[in-house]
């Protein structure tokens, strides 16, 4: 009989493509060891019904017994499942409904399914204060309970160790699934690709565009969207700010994950807060100017490629030292990612499957 192995937090649908490669990648690895692969979304993960409010929820029977009563169709997945994947990505910091979700399906399929529970391609930062003894606990309650631990960076890396917790620095699976992908040639292109997650407002658009636009007047701007199904929230409301440059701007809807790839690795440089865009032009050596996240994920992303620290809008030099990363990828000075340090970061990737290898 085929063993089954449920994904849960799969993001192949939503978001953009980017996150459709991470999540491809788990899931062929998965097929590649024989296994028939369930889906749970990201976006079922956020809905639960009768979800968790609070860290009692967590260890309490009444509780235990409404969800499972009121979450059927995950509990009919986890029942019928040999192993649970938990592909974290940037789902588990801080204490919200997502992550809060996150660690009790964790718990439930451990504890009361006693199923074999890998978390993986995970970014992992429970608080923005080391000293939040609380939520740090909470997260090493669950996190112990559970097989293994892969996370995508160093950072999140050093948050295991302060939950004296084991586990395994990898790499985001992405660049595994680009290398699925035909090897792409570089052709002659004047786009710079925008790309979501700026933490824009109408105010700083300005001061970084506009006041910009003869650096930028060789060049169309070409803001990317499109996902699977559901595409990220925040693209409708950076488009109708960026519809306001004077300059010369292109909507483009991206209608697949090569077609995404193509866009990236033929511009002169890419503009963007997101994760996964960071990554792929890294790897395809398009300079990127990078902006921070809401999390540290960024901060640790370029820690692990060895890039400059990422663009934090809330920094009041941040006008200045925009202007000076453009012009360095406009001279042709950008840093980019050595071939060293690709091997480096794929040989990580892997990391992702060592414990599923090994079962």
């Amino acid at each position: 009989m085929t063993k089954k192995a449920l994904i849960i937090n799969d993001t192949s649908n939503v978001y953009h493509w980017g996150c459709y490669g991470t999540s491809s990648e788990i899931k062929l690895r998965l097929e590649d060891l024989k296994y028939e692969v369930l889906l749970f979304g990201v976006e079922k993960v956020y809905n639960l019904t009768s979800s968790p409010k609070n860290d009692k929820h967590l260890f309490d029977d009444d509780f235990k017994n409404i969800f499972l009563k009121n979450n059927v169709g995950l509990v009919k997945l986890i029942e019928s499942s040999d192993i649970i994947i938990i592909n974290g990505e940037g789902s588990l910091h801080n204490i919200n409904t997502s992550s809060f979700n996150l660690l009790y399906i964790m718990h439930l399929a451990k504890s009361h399914f006693h199923k074999t529970v890998h978390l993986v391609n995970s970014s992992l930062f429970p608080s923005n204060n080391d000293n939040d003894i609380n939520i740090f606990s909470l997260y090493s309650k669950i996190l112990s309970l559970i097989d293994s631990i892969t996370v995508r960076d160093i950072e999140s890396y050093k948050q295991l160790e302060i939950m004296n917790l084991k586990g395994t620095l990898g790499f985001d699976c992405l660049p595994l699934f680009m290398e699925r992908i035909t090897k792409l040639q570089k052709k002659s292109n004047q786009e710079i690709i925008l790309g979501g997650g700026l933490g824009l407002n109408e105010n700083i658009f300005y001061q970084l565009f506009e006041s910009n636009i003869n650096l930028f007047k060789k060049y169309k701007l070409v803001y990317l969207t499109g996902a699977k199904s559901n595409k990220a929230n925040d693209d409708k409301i950076f488009l109708e700010i960026f519809k306001k440059y004077s300059g010369n701007f292109e909507h483009r809807h991206i209608k697949n994950f090569d077609e995404w790839l193509v866009s990236i690795n033929n511009a002169k440089a890419l503009i963007s807060g997101r994760f996964h865009h960071t990554i792929a032009a890294s790897f395809l050596d398009t300079p990127s100017v990078i902006f921070s996240a809401a999390t540290q994920k960024n901060h640790a992303l370029c820690k692990m490629m060895e890039l400059s620290a990422p663009l934090d809008t809330n920094n009041e030099d941040i006008y200045e030292l925009f202007s000076e990363k453009l012009k360095l990828i406009f001279d042709n000075k950008h840093k980019f990612l050595s071939d060293k340090n690709k091997k480096y970061l794929r040989k990580l990737s892997l990391n992702n499957f060592s414990s599923l290898n090994k079962a």
